[in-house]
Parts: structure tokens; sequence; C-alpha cells
């Protein structure tokens, strides 16, 4: 099975891509997504919907998405699948496409073919409201008003397309949209599943802003429906009408006076919820004084201490700096004494060597005189000398 996502520009296609990418939708769904655009892109640039190539027929069990073309187009690729197919088309009403396109090709959406670097130079160059005309042109020239009224019956004429509103993909009840558009298939959907997917891509989720709460520099700029109300004048809405011949009101959509009221409602809804957001960031902003307050408190007291132990610590690196004095003058000392004792004991050291030495000698000595006491020559000598003394004593 296949399933086409068909659709122009500014209804959402990434966003709707993102979803059917999901993991968990592709488990449940089975089928895997597939971004012919991205390879048509890569082989032949920037087409109209209505020029649009298919030379073979599309992966099967794959959800095609997005695919930018009339429904004619649909049809030529279509007949080249293998297996049962099933396609939706998003239509969008074309004034709020218009805004949506004006802001996105001036500020956010990215230069990834020269094309969008030369319409958005073009758009700068001019007024406001000379760029929201000059943007109905340039769509016109892209066949996208074409496109979108080639559909308008496809639903009539065929049971497998839908037809359906991005205004309802994007709205509160998506969940139940969402799973009636996968029933339609043939797809049974787990609604926590859908809803846990469809929570996190929330325009709040993805922005962190609530929905009207405008970001010109962001490619998820406001979030709204009939938003072309605060930017489309008389004269605008004229062209767009010869260009786009009723379009909006054949697709459904409300008239200003319609959008008047409702945006009346929705932007007093929006007060209300920002006014008591406003008051909840009060109360939390005086909470956080409060807390701010005590914890300067806790800063001061801890400065006052941090003070003290400062000097503390200044006496006890003075007290450091005299105790490493002391140390390096006894260092000297005690090396100048180590070096007097490294001499005395040298000294010490030769000394005994010295007086080992005269001991030995003493030995030799003491050895020579035992000899010469008990040898003949000692005896005749000691004769000698007592012969002498006698012959001294007979002359006196």
């Amino acid at each position: 099975m296949n399933i086409f996502h068909c659709c122009t520009h500014k209804t959402a296609s990434q966003w709707v891509r993102a979803i059917f990418s999901d993991s968990r939708v592709q488990e449940f769904s089975g089928l895997q997504p597939y971004f012919y655009e991205d390879e048509l892109l890569l082989k032949y640039g920037v087409q109209k919907p209505t020029e649009k190539v298919f030379n073979e027929p599309f992966p099967d069990n794959t959800v095609i998405t997005p695919l930018y073309v009339d429904y004619e187009s649909f049809c030529r690729a279509r007949a080249m699948a293998h297996s049962p197919s099933f396609a939706f088309f998003v239509t969008r009403d074309p004034r709020d496409m218009l805004v949506s396109w004006y802001f996105s090709m001036k500020y956010s959406h990215q230069a990834i073919v020269d094309d969008v670097s030369l319409i958005r130079e073009l758009l700068n160059s001019k007024p406001e409201k000379e760029g929201l005309k000059q943007s109905i042109r340039l769509l016109d020239s892209f066949d996208l008003f074409e496109s979108i009224r080639s559909w308008i019956n496809a639903s009539s004429k065929d049971k497998n397309i839908v037809l359906i509103k991005y205004e309802d993909l994007t709205s509160k009840n998506n969940v139940k949209v969402f799973m009636d558009l996968f029933r339609g298939f043939g797809i049974d959907a787990p609604e926590n599943t859908l809803r846990e997917v469809l929570e996190e891509y929330r325009f709040e989720s993805l922005t962190g802003r609530k929905k009207g709460l405008q970001d010109l520099q962001a490619h998820l700029r406001k979030g709204i429906e009939g938003d072309w109300i605060n930017f489309l004048d008389d004269e605008i809405l004229e062209e767009l009408q010869n260009v786009a011949g009723g379009l909006p009101e054949k697709l459904g959509y409300k008239s200003r006076d319609e959008l008047t009221w409702q945006n009346l409602c929705f932007y007093q809804r929006l007060s209300s919820e920002v006014y008591s957001d406003l008051c909840a960031a009060e109360t939390r902003i005086s909470s956080i004084e409060g807390e701010l307050s005590s914890t300067k408190q806790e800063l001061s007291s801890t400065k006052q201490e941090l003070s003290l132990r400062n000097s503390c610590l200044a006496e006890i690196s003075q007290e450091l700096s005299h105790t490493q004095e002391k140390l390096a003058t006894a260092k000297s000392v005690i090396k100048r004494k180590s070096s007097a004792v490294k001499r005395l004991k040298a000294r010490v050291s030769e000394q005994e060597r010295q007086l080992c030495e005269t001991v030995q000698n003493l030995r030799i000595l003491e050895n020579r005189i035992k000899q010469m006491e008990s040898s003949k020559f000692w005896k005749i000598k000691r004769f000698l000398s007592s012969l002498t003394t006698k012959r001294c004593g007979m002359y006196l």
C-alpha cells in the first residue's frame, strides 16, 4: 500500500511529514516515509506542481510525503503504482497561505535554492502592501492557485482521495481528525500513541509560544487561522480575487465579517490566557524577589564571614611568612653546622686513622724490643755494660 500526502506550499507540509516520519507512527502504520521532493529537487531543481516528472513507480509500503502536485500530475504518479494507494490533499485558506508565504520568503525560509534568495531580495525591497501583491503574482506564476483548484472535486471522483483542511489538522481536536484519516486508509491508530505524538508536535510545544503570539523570524510564525485579516486590505483582496477566482469561498472558508468576530473572540481568549500567565508570572516574580532578598541577606552574611576569614587568613599568611623566614634561617644554620660536622668527622676520622697507625707502630716496636731482649746480642751488651761500670768504680 502507498499513501500520497499531496499539498501545496504553506500547508504545514513539513509538519505533516515529521508526524508520518515519527517512529511511533511508522510502527502502527507499517509504512516508511519516502521523500520524493528531496530527490526531485536534486534531479530537476524547482518545478511547478503542474509539471512534476514521474519516471518510475514509488516503493511499496511507503508514505510519499510531501508531494507538491496538482490532481492531474498525481493521477499520473498513481497510475505507475503496483499496490493499492490512498491520497489526501491538504487545503488551506489561500489568503492565509499568501500571508504565510510572504513572511516565510521574506524572513525564515531556508535559501536552499537561488530562487529563494532572489525572491527575498525582491520582497525586502518593497513596502509590505506591495510585497503582498507581488507575492500573489509570484504564487500565480508558480501555478499554486491552479493546483489547488484542480483538487476541489477530486474526492467526489475517487473514494480513495480525502481533502482535509490544514486548519483541522492543527486544531485542538486534531487527534480525532488524524484517527479518522488513518481509519480511512484502513490503519488502526492507537489513540494514546497518536495523542502523545501530536502533543509533541503542537505549536506551543515546538515554539514555546502560545498560538497568536508572532515571531516574524521563525518558520512557525503565528500558528492561527484567519490571520490574513490583519494584513490584506480590499485592494490586495481584489487582486487575489482576480487571480484566484473566488477560491477561498469554493474551499468553504469564512468571509471577512465572520473572521472578524471569530478573531475577536480568539484574541479575547488569548488576552485572558496571557493575562492569567502574566498574573502567574507576577506571583512567581514576587516569590523569586523574596527568595532573592533572602539570598542577598545570606550573601551579605557570607561576605562578612568571608571578610573575617580573609583577615584571619592574612594573619596566618603573615605568620607563615615569618615562619618560613625562620625556617630558611634555620636551614642555613643547619647547613653551615652540617658542613662543620662533616669537617669535624673528617678530622676525627683522620686522627683515628693516625692513632691506628701509631698503635700499630708501637706494637711493632714492642715486638722488636722483645726480640732484642731475648737475643744474645742484648745479653752481651748488658754484660759489657756491667764490666764497664765495675772498672769505672775501681778507678775511683
